[in-house]
């Protein structure tokens, strides 16, 4: 779709455990945020729940979504990381469960829930802006959806963009169209620096922190350009991610519950504690542990489901049907979390010191769930904040830390639709990829591989990787060009393939031949020249070749460019001859 013709862009932040939805257009001054949400009418919500529930016995019929879900029976929840098939397959070699006393799913039900969840979503989203725009079927609107940076498999964006379609997102309309955006954190970073009362200026650096449910993400940027309210960014390391999040707390506090419970008797029912994990009582004091205003409440109060307000249970800590809990225990849940934290944020500080000597961080800048947190905050401060390394270093919240991704995704678009350029101008590129050539044989380069010699008397080399892009600083609007000539002969079928390898070596090491273990095959791109316009094609004369044979004679060469553009977490590819440029008529991918 051309810049100047998107009506609306909708943003989608699907998270570990709530979903956030925003949307905007190029003449909004800010992103309005999806707040009504079925099961909770009249009530103001910024997001959802990321659950589905099915009939228990036949779980292919959905029952209900998000608020409307019930915490017993047939609810999915937490399945975000299985939408990775290698994070799935680490889950279940550890032998971990997933919720409760459910087992992991496998890859087709993880799939399943995401897109039954997307469908619920959909058809909510559409209902909702239909009724204060109308006309949704003939809007031109783009759906664009963020990715944590764990997801780094070229794999799984493809996917998930996949599900999401089928799951209606491109039905409601002819011109309505799903794109994969930027990662969490530089969507969060946009939106940081972007919609904010701190007076950063340009040549500044910020390390953004989007901790979430089930990930934490990290980017380090330099503010390049801030005036007549377009902002520009820079990346100046890899954005990095890991797994973890709030979950991991969830899961800590269950354990323990688990634990304590063992002195009750009779036993109780294996989804009591995770029962009282989703209870309003311990997300309260789980959000607002470490605020001044909760240091000295004491004991934190949960109730136990099922025993009465006259049960006592020493040994379990249960006092008149409510569980105690110090203020150590919960600094035993968030210690573990917020101590990896701590690590990916030194990481990222390495790596930016080892690769820029005059640079420093001025900002950490949290968004997220977990990065709403006091508790989180406070270490933070006590880690990086007035040390000797970093005397000016300021930890700050986002202003709305769990809407930070969400308006990021449709701030960074509305911008680029307004003045042609995105507020991300520049990102370091996470992989390196190649295209597969065969170049002259040089026996000082090539010695041992696989060689043959054309019908022009040369020696060439078989299967060779020549790197268009070296994990480097990359344009996002300045796709990278490959000039290709392919010559046929008049009755020659007029089909040509590419094929495309990547690296996650150091851009100083990267293999030069595609057997090599650290080259990975990415896909086959298939060109079917058949279809240009005639004056794509130069008459030429002179030898060619038709299989083992070597003639005299006529034949036509196409010179075309291949465009290579390289997204946050995809990958895309456009056929042009003459200038103009030509769609999967002409130009298909197989993926591996």
């Amino acid at each position: 779709m051309a810049r100047s013709r998107i009506d609306l862009v909708v943003g989608i932040d699907f998270g570990m455990t709530y979903t956030g939805v925003a949307f905007s257009n190029t003449r909004m001054p800010l992103p309005k945020v999806i707040q009504g949400w079925p099961g909770k009418p009249g009530e103001i919500h910024n997001k959802v729940p990321s659950t589905i529930s099915y009939v228990p016995t036949a779980e292919f019929f959905v029952t209900d979504w998000g608020f409307l879900c019930r915490p017993a029976g047939g609810r999915k929840e937490w399945f975000k990381p299985y939408l990775d098939p290698g994070r799935l397959e680490l889950i279940a070699s550890m032998g971990q469960r997933q919720t409760g006393s459910q087992d992991l799913p496998a890859f087709s039900e993880a799939r399943r829930w995401f897109k039954d969840y997307m469908a619920c979503l959909y058809r909510h989203i559409s209902t909702t802006i239909q009724s204060t725009s109308g006309r949704w079927g003939a809007k031109r609107i783009e759906f664009v959806f963020s990715l944590p940076c764990t997801f780094n498999k070229l794999s799984i964006p493809r996917d998930i963009r996949d599900l999401v379609v089928e799951a209606g997102f491109e039905g409601g309309g002819a011109q309505h169209k799903v794109e994969i955006g930027l990662t969490e954190p530089e969507a969060a970073a946009v939106y940081t620096l972007k919609d904010t009362a701190i007076p950063y200026e340009v040549g500044e650096i910020v390390l953004v922190c989007d901790a979430g449910g089930g990930t934490t993400d990290l980017a380090i940027l330099e503010i390049v350009g801030h005036q007549n309210g377009r902002l520009e960014l820079k990346e100046l390391t890899i954005v990095e991610g890991q797994n973890v999040g709030s979950t991991s707390i969830d899961i800590a506090f269950v354990k323990m519950v688990e634990e304590r419970l063992k002195f009750v008797h009779p036993k109780l029912d294996e989804q009591t504690a995770w029962s009282m994990m989703h209870s309003a009582e311990y997300i309260a004091w789980k959000c607002n542990f470490g605020k001044p205003d909760s240091l000295g409440l004491g004991l934190f109060a949960v109730t136990v489901p099922r025993v009465g307000t006259d049960f006592n249970n020493g040994r379990a800590r249960i006092k008149d049907g409510k569980m105690r809990f110090s203020p150590m225990d919960f600094r035993n849940l968030f210690d573990p979390e917020v101590e990896k934290i701590i690590t990916l944020i030194d990481r990222q500080i390495d790596l930016l010191e080892a690769e820029y000597e005059d640079k420093d961080i001025n900002y950490i800048v949290l968004s997220g769930g977990l990065g709403s947190s006091a508790y989180l905050r406070t270490r933070l401060q006590s880690a990086f904040e007035s040390t000797e390394s970093h005397p000016s270093l300021q930890i700050l919240v986002a202003e709305e830390p769990q809407l930070a991704v969400v308006k990021g995704l449709v701030i960074d678009r509305i911008q680029k639709l307004r003045s042609g350029r995105a507020v991300l101008n520049s990102r370091i590129c996470r992989a390196s990829y190649a295209i597969l050539w065969e170049p002259p044989y040089d026996p000082k380069k090539h010695k041992g591989q696989e060689v043959y010699k054309k019908f022009d008397g040369v020696v060439y080399v078989k299967d060779q990787l020549e790197w268009m892009i070296k994990g480097e600083a990359i344009d996002p609007g300045k796709p990278r060009e490959l000039a290709v000539k392919w010559d046929f002969t008049a009755d020659e079928i007029r089909k040509r393939s590419l094929s495309i390898y990547m690296s996650y070596n150091d851009p100083a090491n990267l293999p030069t031949y595609a057997a090599h273990a650290d080259a990975q095959y990415v896909c086959q791109i298939n060109n079917d020249l058949s279809q240009l316009a005639p004056d794509s094609f130069e008459s030429r004369k002179g030898l060619w070749e038709n299989g083992l044979k070597v003639k005299n004679g006529q034949y036509y060469r196409a010179t075309c460019t291949i465009k290579v553009i390289v997204g946050a977490a995809d990958l895309k590819f456009e056929m042009w001859s003459n200038g103009v440029l030509y769609g999967e008529e002409v130009l298909t991918v197989e993926w591996q």
